[in-house]
């Protein structure tokens, strides 16, 4: 093979190696973390209390787009049924022409205002939760937040909750600057998060009580 030949050759493989590279890397992160209802991330909690389970978005391109910043994102999101429990509610978009999700889901302010969707009705599934921006700036580099919903423990043990990609009709993930092209499965770096549910601790009160009642029992058998 000619000289020429061969190196053309494999500048070409470099050349599609390093776009097959660049296509594969993920692009955003869908990430969900696990916090107290002040918005604290935790990963152990009460029997019987409540938590909120949290998605962030952030835009990973590199080099970064002159225009940073998560326009739309969207994603399923899988758990154990019978270890915790979400109160759904049926949407109300006449009190926000733009919210078809359930009322349960507290939006990120990025978008708050915009179309929003999210069915929290089938045990064990958060169904294609998601929203549009109808913001015109750019989020931006940072990580943001997408929604936060309320859950109950139910059994003691680990609940762990799985995202996926969504393929919803109405909205996909998409980058500001680039509004029109839809992010693929592959682009998307999915990350979810677990919380042990425990027997709640004894209050000092509570010690304090069975510290006293064991001394009276102590002291009548000593009598």
């Amino acid at each position: 093979m000619n000289h020429y030949v061969r190196v053309i050759a494999a500048s070409l493989v470099i050349q599609l190696v390093a776009t097959t590279v660049l296509y594969a890397a993920p692009l955003a992160v869908f990430r969900l973390q696990v916090e107290d209802i002040n918005d604290i991330p935790i990963d152990t909690v009460n029997l019987g209390q409540d938590f909120q389970l949290a998605a962030y978005v952030k835009d990973i391109r590199s080099p970064p787009s002159d225009s940073p910043g998560v326009w739309g994102a969207i994603a399923n999101v899988a758990y154990l049924p019978g270890r915790v429990s979400i109160t759904s509610l049926p949407p109300n978009p006449g009190a926000d022409p733009g919210d078809f999700g359930d009322p349960g889901i507290e939006w990120g302010s990025y978008f708050a205002e915009g179309f929003r969707v999210g069915d929290l009705s089938t045990p064990g599934q958060i169904m294609a939760a998601g929203a549009l921006s109808l913001k015109f700036a750019p989020a931006g580099l940072s990580e943001i937040s997408l929604w936060k919903i309320k859950i109950h423990t139910s059994t003691l043990g680990t609940a762990t909750f799985s995202p996926t990609f969504s393929p919803h009709p109405d909205v996909a993930t998409y980058f500001i600057d680039l509004g029109n092209t839809p992010l693929t499965a592959d682009q998307i770096q999915f990350i979810g998060d677990s919380v042990a549910i425990v027997v709640p601790e004894p209050s000092s009160f509570v010690l304090a009580a069975l510290g006293l009642i064991g001394l009276v029992i102590w002291r009548r058998r000593k009598l």
